[in-house]
């Protein structure tokens, strides 16, 4: 795959981009607390397991594109990043390391006969998320590593830092 230059649509992937991966961040997060409210942190780790790719597939036919949570450090297999991915990842760590955060990252390239733009959101960690991407025996509670590691035997993501560089959403158009 040769990545082109961004096409002149580019603000609307940016604008559409940032308008599905906004929504896709507040749903899961509204979830997550939702569960975390109803089961306690340990109860919640089977909604990350068990509703984050379903929801997120549910946002990706509502409309009509393809969405995906993916990072370097991921913990379900299933969000493993394909190499465009991996380059969108490298961008931002890039970034990150030369001083600079950059908001969004576009590619835009051929797949077969068809152009596909992907808009790329970075995704930090907050707080909450240190109760599960945190630190071992620091931020993450004994019985929540437990479970974690119970549903997650090859986890790789956690032992992050609050405000760090996790991973990015994709969200995928085609033309």
């Amino acid at each position: 795959m040769m990545i082109l230059f961004v096409s002149l649509d580019s603000a609307y992937v940016r604008t559409k981009g940032e308008e599905i991966a906004g929504a896709l961040i507040k749903t899961l997060l509204g979830e997550l607390q939702n569960s975390i409210n109803q089961k306690g942190l340990k109860g919640s780790v089977s909604y990350c397991s068990e509703r984050a790719i379903p929801l997120t597939d549910s946002l990706s036919k509502a409309y009509g594109v393809k969405i995906k949570r993916t990072s370097f450090k991921f913990r379900n297999p299933k969000n493993k990043p394909d190499k465009m991915e991996e380059r969108a990842l490298r961008f931002f760590e890039n970034a990150m390391k030369g001083g600079k955060k950059p908001e969004y990252y576009i590619q835009t390239f051929r797949r077969g006969n068809q152009t596909i733009h992907r808009y790329y959101k970075p995704l930090f960690v907050a707080p909450l998320c240190l109760n599960c991407h945190g630190k071992d025996n620091a931020n993450i509670p004994a019985e929540v590593l437990q479970e974690i590691t119970k549903r997650y035997p090859k986890d790789k993501a956690r032992g992050y830092s609050e405000g760090e560089f996790r991973g990015v959403i994709r969200v995928e158009f085609k033309e």
